[in-house]
């Protein structure tokens, strides 16, 4: 009741909301209404930022079904947050790269390229180039590349995910390809398929 009037929403809800947390062991329900926080946020910490890059689609979920407005054009998601979400498989795919031993990875939808100086500090060796539309995110990621130790590991590229063929040929030699939270874009116009067929003829030996 304290929360729902500080924060000025419904006390169902919001109880409701607590209630499912706490069945999935995000809070620990104290007593009917109040509910504590757990020691361990790990169950927790990965979906919020996806919630809230997706929060505009969310919110316009009605328009988009009624084709009111239009995914992409009129709505689009948050990459910032996105971003903050992803961050949290970059371990995981470290890992996997060295079990496969590959040392160049050409990442779609780099962003500030945060995950391939992770990879060239992970890993000897390594080549990495980024793809990114967002002019301005080229740009910070540059900045980035520029003020670490890894200047001569990893470049950042403008370039649209959707359009392998445009990719410059130091693309070419490239050992895997990630693109993290970024394919599943193209499905809403059924392109995925043949997108993905593209890049198997455009990267024949890559991961």
């Amino acid at each position: 009741a304290e929360a729902s009037s500080a924060l000025h929403l419904r006390g169902d809800l919001l109880e409701a909301v607590c209630e499912f947390l706490s069945e999935k062991g995000v809070l620990l329900k104290a007593k009917p209404g109040t509910f504590r926080k757990t020691d361990d946020y790990s169950s927790i910490q990965g979906p919020i930022p996806f919630l809230l890059a997706y929060k505009d689609i969310c919110d316009s979920l009605a328009e988009l079904m009624s084709g009111r407005k239009l995914y992409g054009k009129d709505v689009v998601r948050d990459a910032r947050h996105l971003g903050t979400g992803t961050k949290l498989i970059f371990p995981l795919l470290a890992k996997i790269f060295k079990t496969y031993g590959i040392r160049s990875v050409l990442d779609l939808g780099c962003g500030n390229g945060a995950f391939l100086l992770m990879l060239a500090a992970a890993m000897p060796d390594f080549q990495g180039i980024g793809v990114e539309i967002d002019q301005p995110t080229v740009e910070e990621a540059r900045s980035a590349v520029s003020a670490s130790s890894y200047r001569n590991s990893v470049s950042i590229i403008q370039g649209d995910a959707g359009k392998p063929e445009s990719f410059p040929p130091d693309t070419n030699s490239t050992e895997a390809i990630v693109g993290i939270g970024m394919f599943h874009e193209f499905r809403k116009d059924d392109s995925l398929i043949p997108l993905l067929n593209r890049y198997k003829t455009r990267f024949p030996g890559a991961r």
